[in-house]
Protein backbone atom coordinates (compact mmCIF):
# COMPACT_ATOMS: atom_id res chain seq x y z
CA UNK A 1 0.00 0.00 0.00
CA UNK A 2 1.86 3.29 -1.28
CA UNK A 3 2.14 5.92 1.91
CA UNK A 4 0.41 9.27 0.84
CA UNK A 5 3.46 11.67 0.68
CA UNK A 6 1.67 14.70 2.64
CA UNK A 7 1.59 12.20 5.98
CA UNK A 8 5.14 11.35 5.48
CA UNK A 9 5.93 15.21 5.62
CA UNK A 10 3.58 16.35 8.16
CA UNK A 11 4.85 13.49 10.19
CA UNK A 12 8.39 14.06 9.90
CA UNK A 13 7.74 18.27 10.70
CA UNK A 14 5.94 16.82 13.77
CA UNK A 15 8.71 14.64 15.30
CA UNK A 16 11.25 17.29 14.38
CA UNK A 17 9.38 19.66 15.77
CA UNK A 18 7.92 18.36 18.25
CA UNK A 19 9.60 19.79 21.63
CA UNK A 20 7.93 23.07 20.21
CA UNK A 21 4.97 21.79 19.80
CA UNK A 22 5.24 20.46 23.68
CA UNK A 23 5.79 23.97 24.86
CA UNK A 24 2.80 25.01 22.57
CA UNK A 25 0.12 22.37 24.22
CA UNK A 26 1.68 22.85 28.08
CA UNK A 27 1.76 26.65 27.86
CA UNK A 28 -2.33 26.23 26.70
CA UNK A 29 -2.97 23.00 29.38
CA UNK A 30 -0.33 24.01 32.18
CA UNK A 31 0.92 20.48 32.92
CA UNK A 32 3.57 18.49 31.21
CA UNK A 33 1.92 15.10 30.96
CA UNK A 34 -1.48 16.62 29.88
CA UNK A 35 0.72 18.38 27.01
CA UNK A 36 2.22 14.96 25.94
CA UNK A 37 -1.59 13.85 25.32
CA UNK A 38 -2.19 16.91 23.48
CA UNK A 39 0.80 15.53 21.56
CA UNK A 40 -0.39 12.45 21.04
CA UNK A 41 -3.94 13.31 19.77
CA UNK A 42 -2.48 15.79 17.43
CA UNK A 43 0.08 13.13 15.76
CA UNK A 44 -2.82 11.07 15.20
CA UNK A 45 -5.14 13.69 13.93
CA UNK A 46 -2.14 14.93 11.36
CA UNK A 47 -1.56 11.33 10.48
CA UNK A 48 -5.27 10.56 9.71
CA UNK A 49 -5.76 13.60 8.24
CA UNK A 50 -3.25 14.95 6.00
CA UNK A 51 -3.43 12.87 2.96
CA UNK A 52 -7.42 15.12 2.57
CA UNK A 53 -5.53 18.52 2.09
CA UNK A 54 -2.85 19.79 0.75
CA UNK A 55 -0.93 21.84 3.26
CA UNK A 56 1.60 24.72 2.07
CA UNK A 57 3.12 25.23 5.78
CA UNK A 58 3.29 22.19 7.55
CA UNK A 59 5.02 23.36 10.77
CA UNK A 60 2.32 26.30 11.08
CA UNK A 61 -0.51 23.92 10.25
CA UNK A 62 1.02 21.11 13.04
CA UNK A 63 1.18 24.38 15.13
CA UNK A 64 -1.99 25.20 14.70
CA UNK A 65 -3.34 21.47 15.17
CA UNK A 66 -1.83 21.31 18.67
CA UNK A 67 -3.29 24.11 20.07
CA UNK A 68 -6.47 23.76 18.69
CA UNK A 69 -6.30 20.20 20.52
CA UNK A 70 -4.85 22.14 23.69
CA UNK A 71 -7.70 24.53 23.54
CA UNK A 72 -10.43 21.79 23.22
CA UNK A 73 -9.03 19.92 26.16
CA UNK A 74 -9.19 23.08 28.24
CA UNK A 75 -13.01 23.37 27.33
CA UNK A 76 -13.70 19.99 27.66
CA UNK A 77 -12.35 20.34 31.54
CA UNK A 78 -14.02 23.38 31.81
CA UNK A 79 -17.51 21.97 31.03
CA UNK A 80 -16.69 18.96 33.36
CA UNK A 81 -15.78 20.79 36.11
CA UNK A 82 -18.97 22.94 35.91
CA UNK A 83 -21.07 19.44 36.54
CA UNK A 84 -19.20 18.68 39.21
CA UNK A 85 -19.74 22.29 40.33
CA UNK A 86 -23.33 21.25 40.23
CA UNK A 87 -23.85 18.00 41.62
CA UNK A 88 -21.55 19.26 44.56
CA UNK A 89 -24.22 22.53 44.57
CA UNK A 90 -26.90 19.86 44.60
CA UNK A 91 -25.46 17.48 47.47
CA UNK A 92 -24.89 20.53 49.58
CA UNK A 93 -28.68 21.53 48.47
CA UNK A 94 -29.72 17.92 49.58
CA UNK A 95 -26.88 17.40 52.83
CA UNK A 96 -28.79 20.93 54.19
CA UNK A 97 -32.20 19.95 53.61
CA UNK A 98 -30.90 16.97 55.77
CA UNK A 99 -29.30 19.40 58.56
CA UNK A 100 -25.82 18.40 57.24
CA UNK A 101 -23.15 20.91 56.02
CA UNK A 102 -20.30 19.75 53.83
CA UNK A 103 -19.16 23.39 53.44
CA UNK A 104 -16.74 22.72 56.36
CA UNK A 105 -14.09 20.94 54.01
CA UNK A 106 -15.24 17.42 54.51
CA UNK A 107 -15.42 15.75 51.41
CA UNK A 108 -18.29 14.02 49.95
CA UNK A 109 -17.13 10.47 50.53
CA UNK A 110 -16.35 11.50 54.10
CA UNK A 111 -19.97 12.60 54.22
CA UNK A 112 -21.35 9.21 52.76
CA UNK A 113 -19.07 7.20 54.90
CA UNK A 114 -20.43 9.07 57.94
CA UNK A 115 -24.49 8.44 56.70
CA UNK A 116 -23.65 4.81 56.55
CA UNK A 117 -21.97 4.51 59.70
CA UNK A 118 -24.87 6.31 61.22
CA UNK A 119 -27.52 4.28 59.15
CA UNK A 120 -25.85 0.87 60.18
CA UNK A 121 -26.01 1.63 64.16
CA UNK A 122 -30.15 2.82 64.11
CA UNK A 123 -31.96 0.35 65.66
CA UNK A 124 -33.06 -2.57 63.19
CA UNK A 125 -37.08 -1.16 62.59
CA UNK A 126 -36.15 2.50 62.32
CA UNK A 127 -33.39 1.52 59.57
CA UNK A 128 -35.52 -0.30 57.74
CA UNK A 129 -38.29 2.67 57.78
CA UNK A 130 -35.88 4.73 56.93
CA UNK A 131 -34.26 3.37 53.95
CA UNK A 132 -37.91 2.29 52.78
CA UNK A 133 -39.00 5.92 52.89
CA UNK A 134 -35.55 7.40 51.18
CA UNK A 135 -34.64 5.11 48.95
CA UNK A 136 -37.60 3.14 48.07
CA UNK A 137 -39.61 5.79 47.80
CA UNK A 138 -42.55 4.31 49.65
CA UNK A 139 -44.87 6.39 51.31
CA UNK A 140 -45.13 6.39 54.72
CA UNK A 141 -48.72 5.00 54.68
CA UNK A 142 -47.48 2.04 52.43
CA UNK A 143 -44.52 1.36 55.01
CA UNK A 144 -46.96 1.20 57.42
CA UNK A 145 -48.89 -1.41 55.63
CA UNK A 146 -45.95 -3.20 54.79
CA UNK A 147 -44.62 -3.29 58.57
CA UNK A 148 -47.98 -4.05 60.34
CA UNK A 149 -47.81 -0.59 61.88
CA UNK A 150 -49.14 2.94 61.96
CA UNK A 151 -48.40 5.69 59.92
CA UNK A 152 -48.04 8.34 62.98
CA UNK A 153 -44.92 5.16 64.35
CA UNK A 154 -43.43 5.36 60.50
CA UNK A 155 -43.51 9.18 60.92
CA UNK A 156 -41.71 9.39 64.57
CA UNK A 157 -38.97 6.77 63.28
CA UNK A 158 -38.61 8.64 59.85
CA UNK A 159 -37.84 11.61 62.37
CA UNK A 160 -35.12 9.99 64.69
CA UNK A 161 -33.40 8.58 61.75
CA UNK A 162 -33.19 12.03 60.17
CA UNK A 163 -32.30 13.39 63.37
CA UNK A 164 -29.60 10.63 64.08
CA UNK A 165 -28.26 11.65 60.74
CA UNK A 166 -28.22 15.21 60.91
CA UNK A 167 -25.90 15.37 63.95
CA UNK A 168 -23.83 13.53 62.63
CA UNK A 169 -22.31 15.90 61.56
CA UNK A 170 -20.54 16.52 64.71
CA UNK A 171 -18.26 13.72 64.33
CA UNK A 172 -16.36 15.17 61.33
CA UNK A 173 -16.43 19.13 62.16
Amino acid sequence: MKECLATVDLAAVFVANRQQLNAIARKIVGMEHIAEDVLQDAYIRLVKGACARKVDKPFSYCCQVVRNIAIDYCRKKKVEAGYREFNNQEVAITCASSGLNIENGMAESQLLDAVIKVIAHLPERTRRVFELHRFDGLTQRQIAEQLGCSAALVNIMIKEAMATISNCRTLYE
